[in-house]
């Protein structure tokens, strides 16, 4: 017991507890100094690769050194998740701010530099709309492949690389993994919380605002299955993205159609559908991915659409006769006296009232359907149509 209390004694002693704390500081900021010297300079590769510009860079020094990275695996023929992550990461970028491209470099490596040129890349990135900040990576097979080794991607073949994404801290030596498919706002706050200073300070701030921010409004069927899957590549009723804006496209297509589109993309280029073919044309960069959709899904997502573009449809003609706003698609869904949606999902008499009231040109395609100008067949929803 007087040994307890002896000990006690002395940690409670201010002048001994500040230099307890003095030495946790110097363990802490030596183990930091010891991590970024073994996973830094010396573990990774100074090898020379290409930029989508055709510049030369060295890995290590024109690319991570003294940098915050985000990292990820793509290849440019890729028809399935390869367009998804570098989509979702664009958005994940503009959330970013001013951060990115500054404070965060953004690095998408292609795993198949036998064929992902300089130009292939920069297709894929123009694609996207990418920050010319944002580099894509490819060289000589040898190069790429210690880098990709390094980092711990060691796919075997091109399809079998996933959606994992690697975030790294040079200056402190800090790694982390996470998936291109996460919430993308939950994305944003790892990747900006690599930074030590922005943890220490607006962190906490930020996580406090999530915290009492309340609850959020309730979702529609559909909604978050589009959130996730669609809205990096489609809007509703705000244009063109990587893919065409997709307001009123249950009015202009067969439900049929955007059933069998949804689910096997593919298949409908394979047999030559001639608006499948059209998008194809239309969006050459990307091409809509196999996304592997239920039939509860198609149809979830098919009630979005007619909700969204239904209430952009109301909202327009509210505006044009003075009313005040109203949560339109909530009643399309809901039934709500408005016409369409909730179990019912033939019926598309809102959609169609959107195609009406939306100002918007069509022209006829080859399926008699009525299509947008701007968009040319606006489709196939979920995504992106990528070559």
């Amino acid at each position: 017991m007087r040994v307890v209390r002896a000990a006690t004694a002395r940690i409670a002693d201010p002048r001994l507890l500040a230099l307890m704390f003095a030495a946790a500081l110097f363990w802490l900021s030596a183990a930091a100094t010891a991590s970024a010297s073994r996973w830094g300079q010396g573990y990774l590769p100074n090898v020379e690769l290409l930029t989508q510009d055709g510049k030369t860079v060295r890995f290590y020094d024109d690319v991570i050194n003294d940098r915050v990275t985000v990292i990820s695996f793509i290849y440019t023929t890729c028809r399935d998740i390869c367009p998804l992550i570098t989509a979702r990461l664009a958005e994940v970028y503009e959330r970013l701010g001013a951060a990115a491209g500054k404070d965060i470099q953004f690095v998408s490596i292609s795993i198949d530099p036998e064929n992902d040129t300089p130009e292939r890349l920069k297709a894929h990135a123009d694609a996207f709309r990418s920050d010319q900040r944002w580099l894509f990576l490819t060289g000589k097979p040898d190069n790429v492949k210690l880098v990709r080794h390094k980092l711990g991607e060691r796919s075997r073949k091109l399809t079998e690389h996933g959606a994992q994404i690697m975030l790294y801290n040079d200056m402190t030596g800090e790694w982390s993994r996470d998936s291109a498919f996460a919430d993308l706002g939950a994305l944003a706050l790892a990747i900006r919380s690599m930074i030590p200073t922005w943890r220490a300070t607006a962190g906490l701030d930020a996580v406090a605002v999530a915290e009492t921010s309340g609850p959020s409004a309730p979702e529609l069927p559909g909604q978050a299955l589009f959130a996730k899957a669609c809205a990096t590549c489609h809007s509703i009723g705000q244009g063109a993205r990587v893919g065409p804006d997709l307001n009123g496209v249950t009015a202009r297509r067969e439900r049929d159609w955007l059933t069998r589109f949804m689910k096997a993309p593919r298949a409908m280029h394979a047999n030559k559908d001639p608006i499948a073919l059209a998008l194809a044309e239309q969006f050459p960069a990307v091409r809509m991915p196999n996304l592997r959709l239920s039939d509860a899904d198609t149809d979830d997502l098919i009630a979005y659409l007619d909700a969204r573009s239904f209430a952009i449809a109301a909202a327009a003609e509210d505006a044009a006769a003075g009313r005040p706003p109203h949560d339109h698609a909530a009643h399309a869904e809901g039934g709500g006296g408005h016409a369409v949606h909730h179990g019912d999902h033939g019926n598309h008499t809102a959609a169609t009232s959107a195609a009406t009231a939306a100002p918007r040109a069509t022209v006829e395609t080859s399926g008699g359907k009525p299509a947008p100008r701007n968009d040319g067949h606006a489709h196939h929803h979920g995504h992106h149509h990528h070559h």
